[in-house]
């Protein structure tokens, strides 16, 4: 995932789908894989704030419509939310922390939940 900011509006590219062989299905009575449907919606919130801190949030989901002959353990959908703040001490330089969490469903319904914490530090030369 990445930003783009433009007039104070945060536009996020997502890959949430990307190399992980979750746009087609096997269907063992046609023989043949078929397409699936696959959506997400993401909104996000960025505010700059004085002695160079930056925060920002964002919240999404993602589902695949699923086929009947899928296996219950395949992804259903998920919800996601990205948590950081930044400090820019100098320009071309940026530190900063980030909290994500996710949480992911199957087409059993079986769900599952993971947290990740992290130190940033990004220097422009």
């Amino acid at each position: 995932m990445f930003y783009i900011v433009f007039w104070g509006l945060v536009f996020i590219f997502l890959d949430t789908f990307s190399g992980k062989n979750e746009d087609l299905a096997y269907d063992p009575e046609k023989q043949n894989f078929v397409g699936l449907i696959s959506s997400a919606a993401f909104i996000a919130w960025s505010r700059k704030w004085p002695k160079n801190i930056s925060t920002s949030l964002s919240t999404g989901i993602s589902a695949i419509t699923n086929r009947r002959f899928q296996s219950e353990d395949e992804f259903s959908h998920s919800l996601s939310t990205l948590i950081n703040v930044f400090w820019q001490p100098v320009d071309g330089a940026r530190l900063g922390i980030e909290y994500a969490n996710g949480e992911r469903w199957n087409v059993s319904r079986e769900h599952g939940r993971a947290n990740r914490f992290s130190l940033l530090m990004y220097y422009d030369f």
